[in-house]
């Protein structure tokens, strides 16, 4: 309320002033016409007073204090804040909104930093003192395909030792016609299931590299291929993943890079790469720096990589489409 006036007298000063305009209005409109009329006046009384006020309004609002805590911390009623925000022309922001740009202003690139290095919003907000929600809008709005990032690890399923592996080829190669295909032990492992689970097709890909290698270890025939065999290191798998994913436009699942890897012979298929990391997921961590070289995906925060890659990445060492894909990459 304003301080210098006492409050009959503000109301009858601004009852004087509205004069015939009050008649005939619902308790309604009165009580805003007589709540404006009594803070024009009060700042008029009031001088410095009414600055000061003004600047703790202004302050608490872009604190993402609602109307009724501004009134509680003032001194005066939720109407009269509303009412004050109206006469200084302040605009009308969402509490949230409000609340978001206080907790972040200044500490971006403190809390993407901490996203680029722990990979788990939760994680961030925890230590930096931040709502998840937060944290989460701002590093999705920063970080180009952050959700690659901030996947949840995956826990692993049922796994089996080689020596598992190897006896269940042995197993179904006694029921099957030899060379046995993929399409022939699927079909033996529904059989046989019964109470024990048999490993998948897929399984025996990602453990040996391919299905004829699993059943080169296991010492049973294999249907022959000419031509030469390939042969890939970590680097070429990484950069390979990170080629599909800038003419794809999108990071490339298992099922979209194996179809944009159709025609590239030269390239391995994704059940070899996968052999090469523990999952996916991580295939596609190792690649970002490679797609975005503006974040550094394994260091402590993000950094311009001043138009080349760091010396150690994987992109390096590889021979097998990197001299475009760096190329690009140190032009980003």
């Amino acid at each position: 309320m304003p301080g210098a006036c006492c409050v009959p007298t503000v109301i009858r000063r601004a009852t004087a002033e509205a004069g015939h305009d009050l008649l005939g209005v619902d308790i309604a409109t009165l009580v805003v016409r007589l709540a404006d009329a009594a803070c024009r006046l009060g700042d008029e009384d009031q001088g410095a007073e009414a600055d000061r006020r003004r600047a703790l309004l202004l302050k608490l609002y872009e604190q993402g204090l609602t109307h009724r805590e501004i009134a509680e911390r003032m001194g005066i009623c939720a109407d009269w804040v509303r009412q004050l925000l109206k006469r200084y022309e302040v605009p009308a922001v969402p509490v949230w909104e409000r609340r978001y740009r206080r907790a972040i202003a200044g500490r971006e690139a403190q809390v993407i930093a901490a996203f680029v290095r722990l990979r788990d919003y939760r994680a961030v907000a925890q230590q930096l003192g931040l709502q998840k929600n937060h944290v989460q809008r701002l590093v999705e709005s920063a970080v180009p395909e952050a959700c690659v990032l901030s996947r949840a690890r995956r826990t692993l399923g049922q796994t089996y030792t080689e020596g598992e592996l190897l006896d269940a080829l042995r197993r179904a190669a006694l029921d099957v016609p030899s060379p046995m295909s993929i399409e022939s032990y699927r079909l033996w492992a529904q059989r046989a299931g019964g109470a024990h689970r048999w490993p998948g097709s897929e399984v025996f890909k990602l453990r040996f590299g391919g299905w004829r290698q699993a059943l080169a270890r296991a010492d049973l025939p294999t249907n022959s291929r000419s031509g030469p065999q390939a042969s890939y290191r970590y680097e070429d798998v990484v950069v390979a993943v990170a080629a599909a994913w800038r003419e794809l436009g999108r990071y490339p699942s298992v099922t979209r890079y194996d179809a944009w890897r159709a025609g590239r012979a030269q390239l391995p298929v994704a059940a070899t790469a996968r052999r090469f990391a523990r999952s996916w997921d991580d295939l596609l961590v190792a690649a970002y720096p490679l797609v975005y070289p503006s974040v550094d995906s394994r260091a402590a925060g993000p950094r311009a990589l001043d138009g080349a890659l760091p010396d150690q990445h994987p992109a390096r060492r590889s021979n097998l489409v990197a001299g475009s894909l760096v190329a690009s990459a140190g032009a980003s």
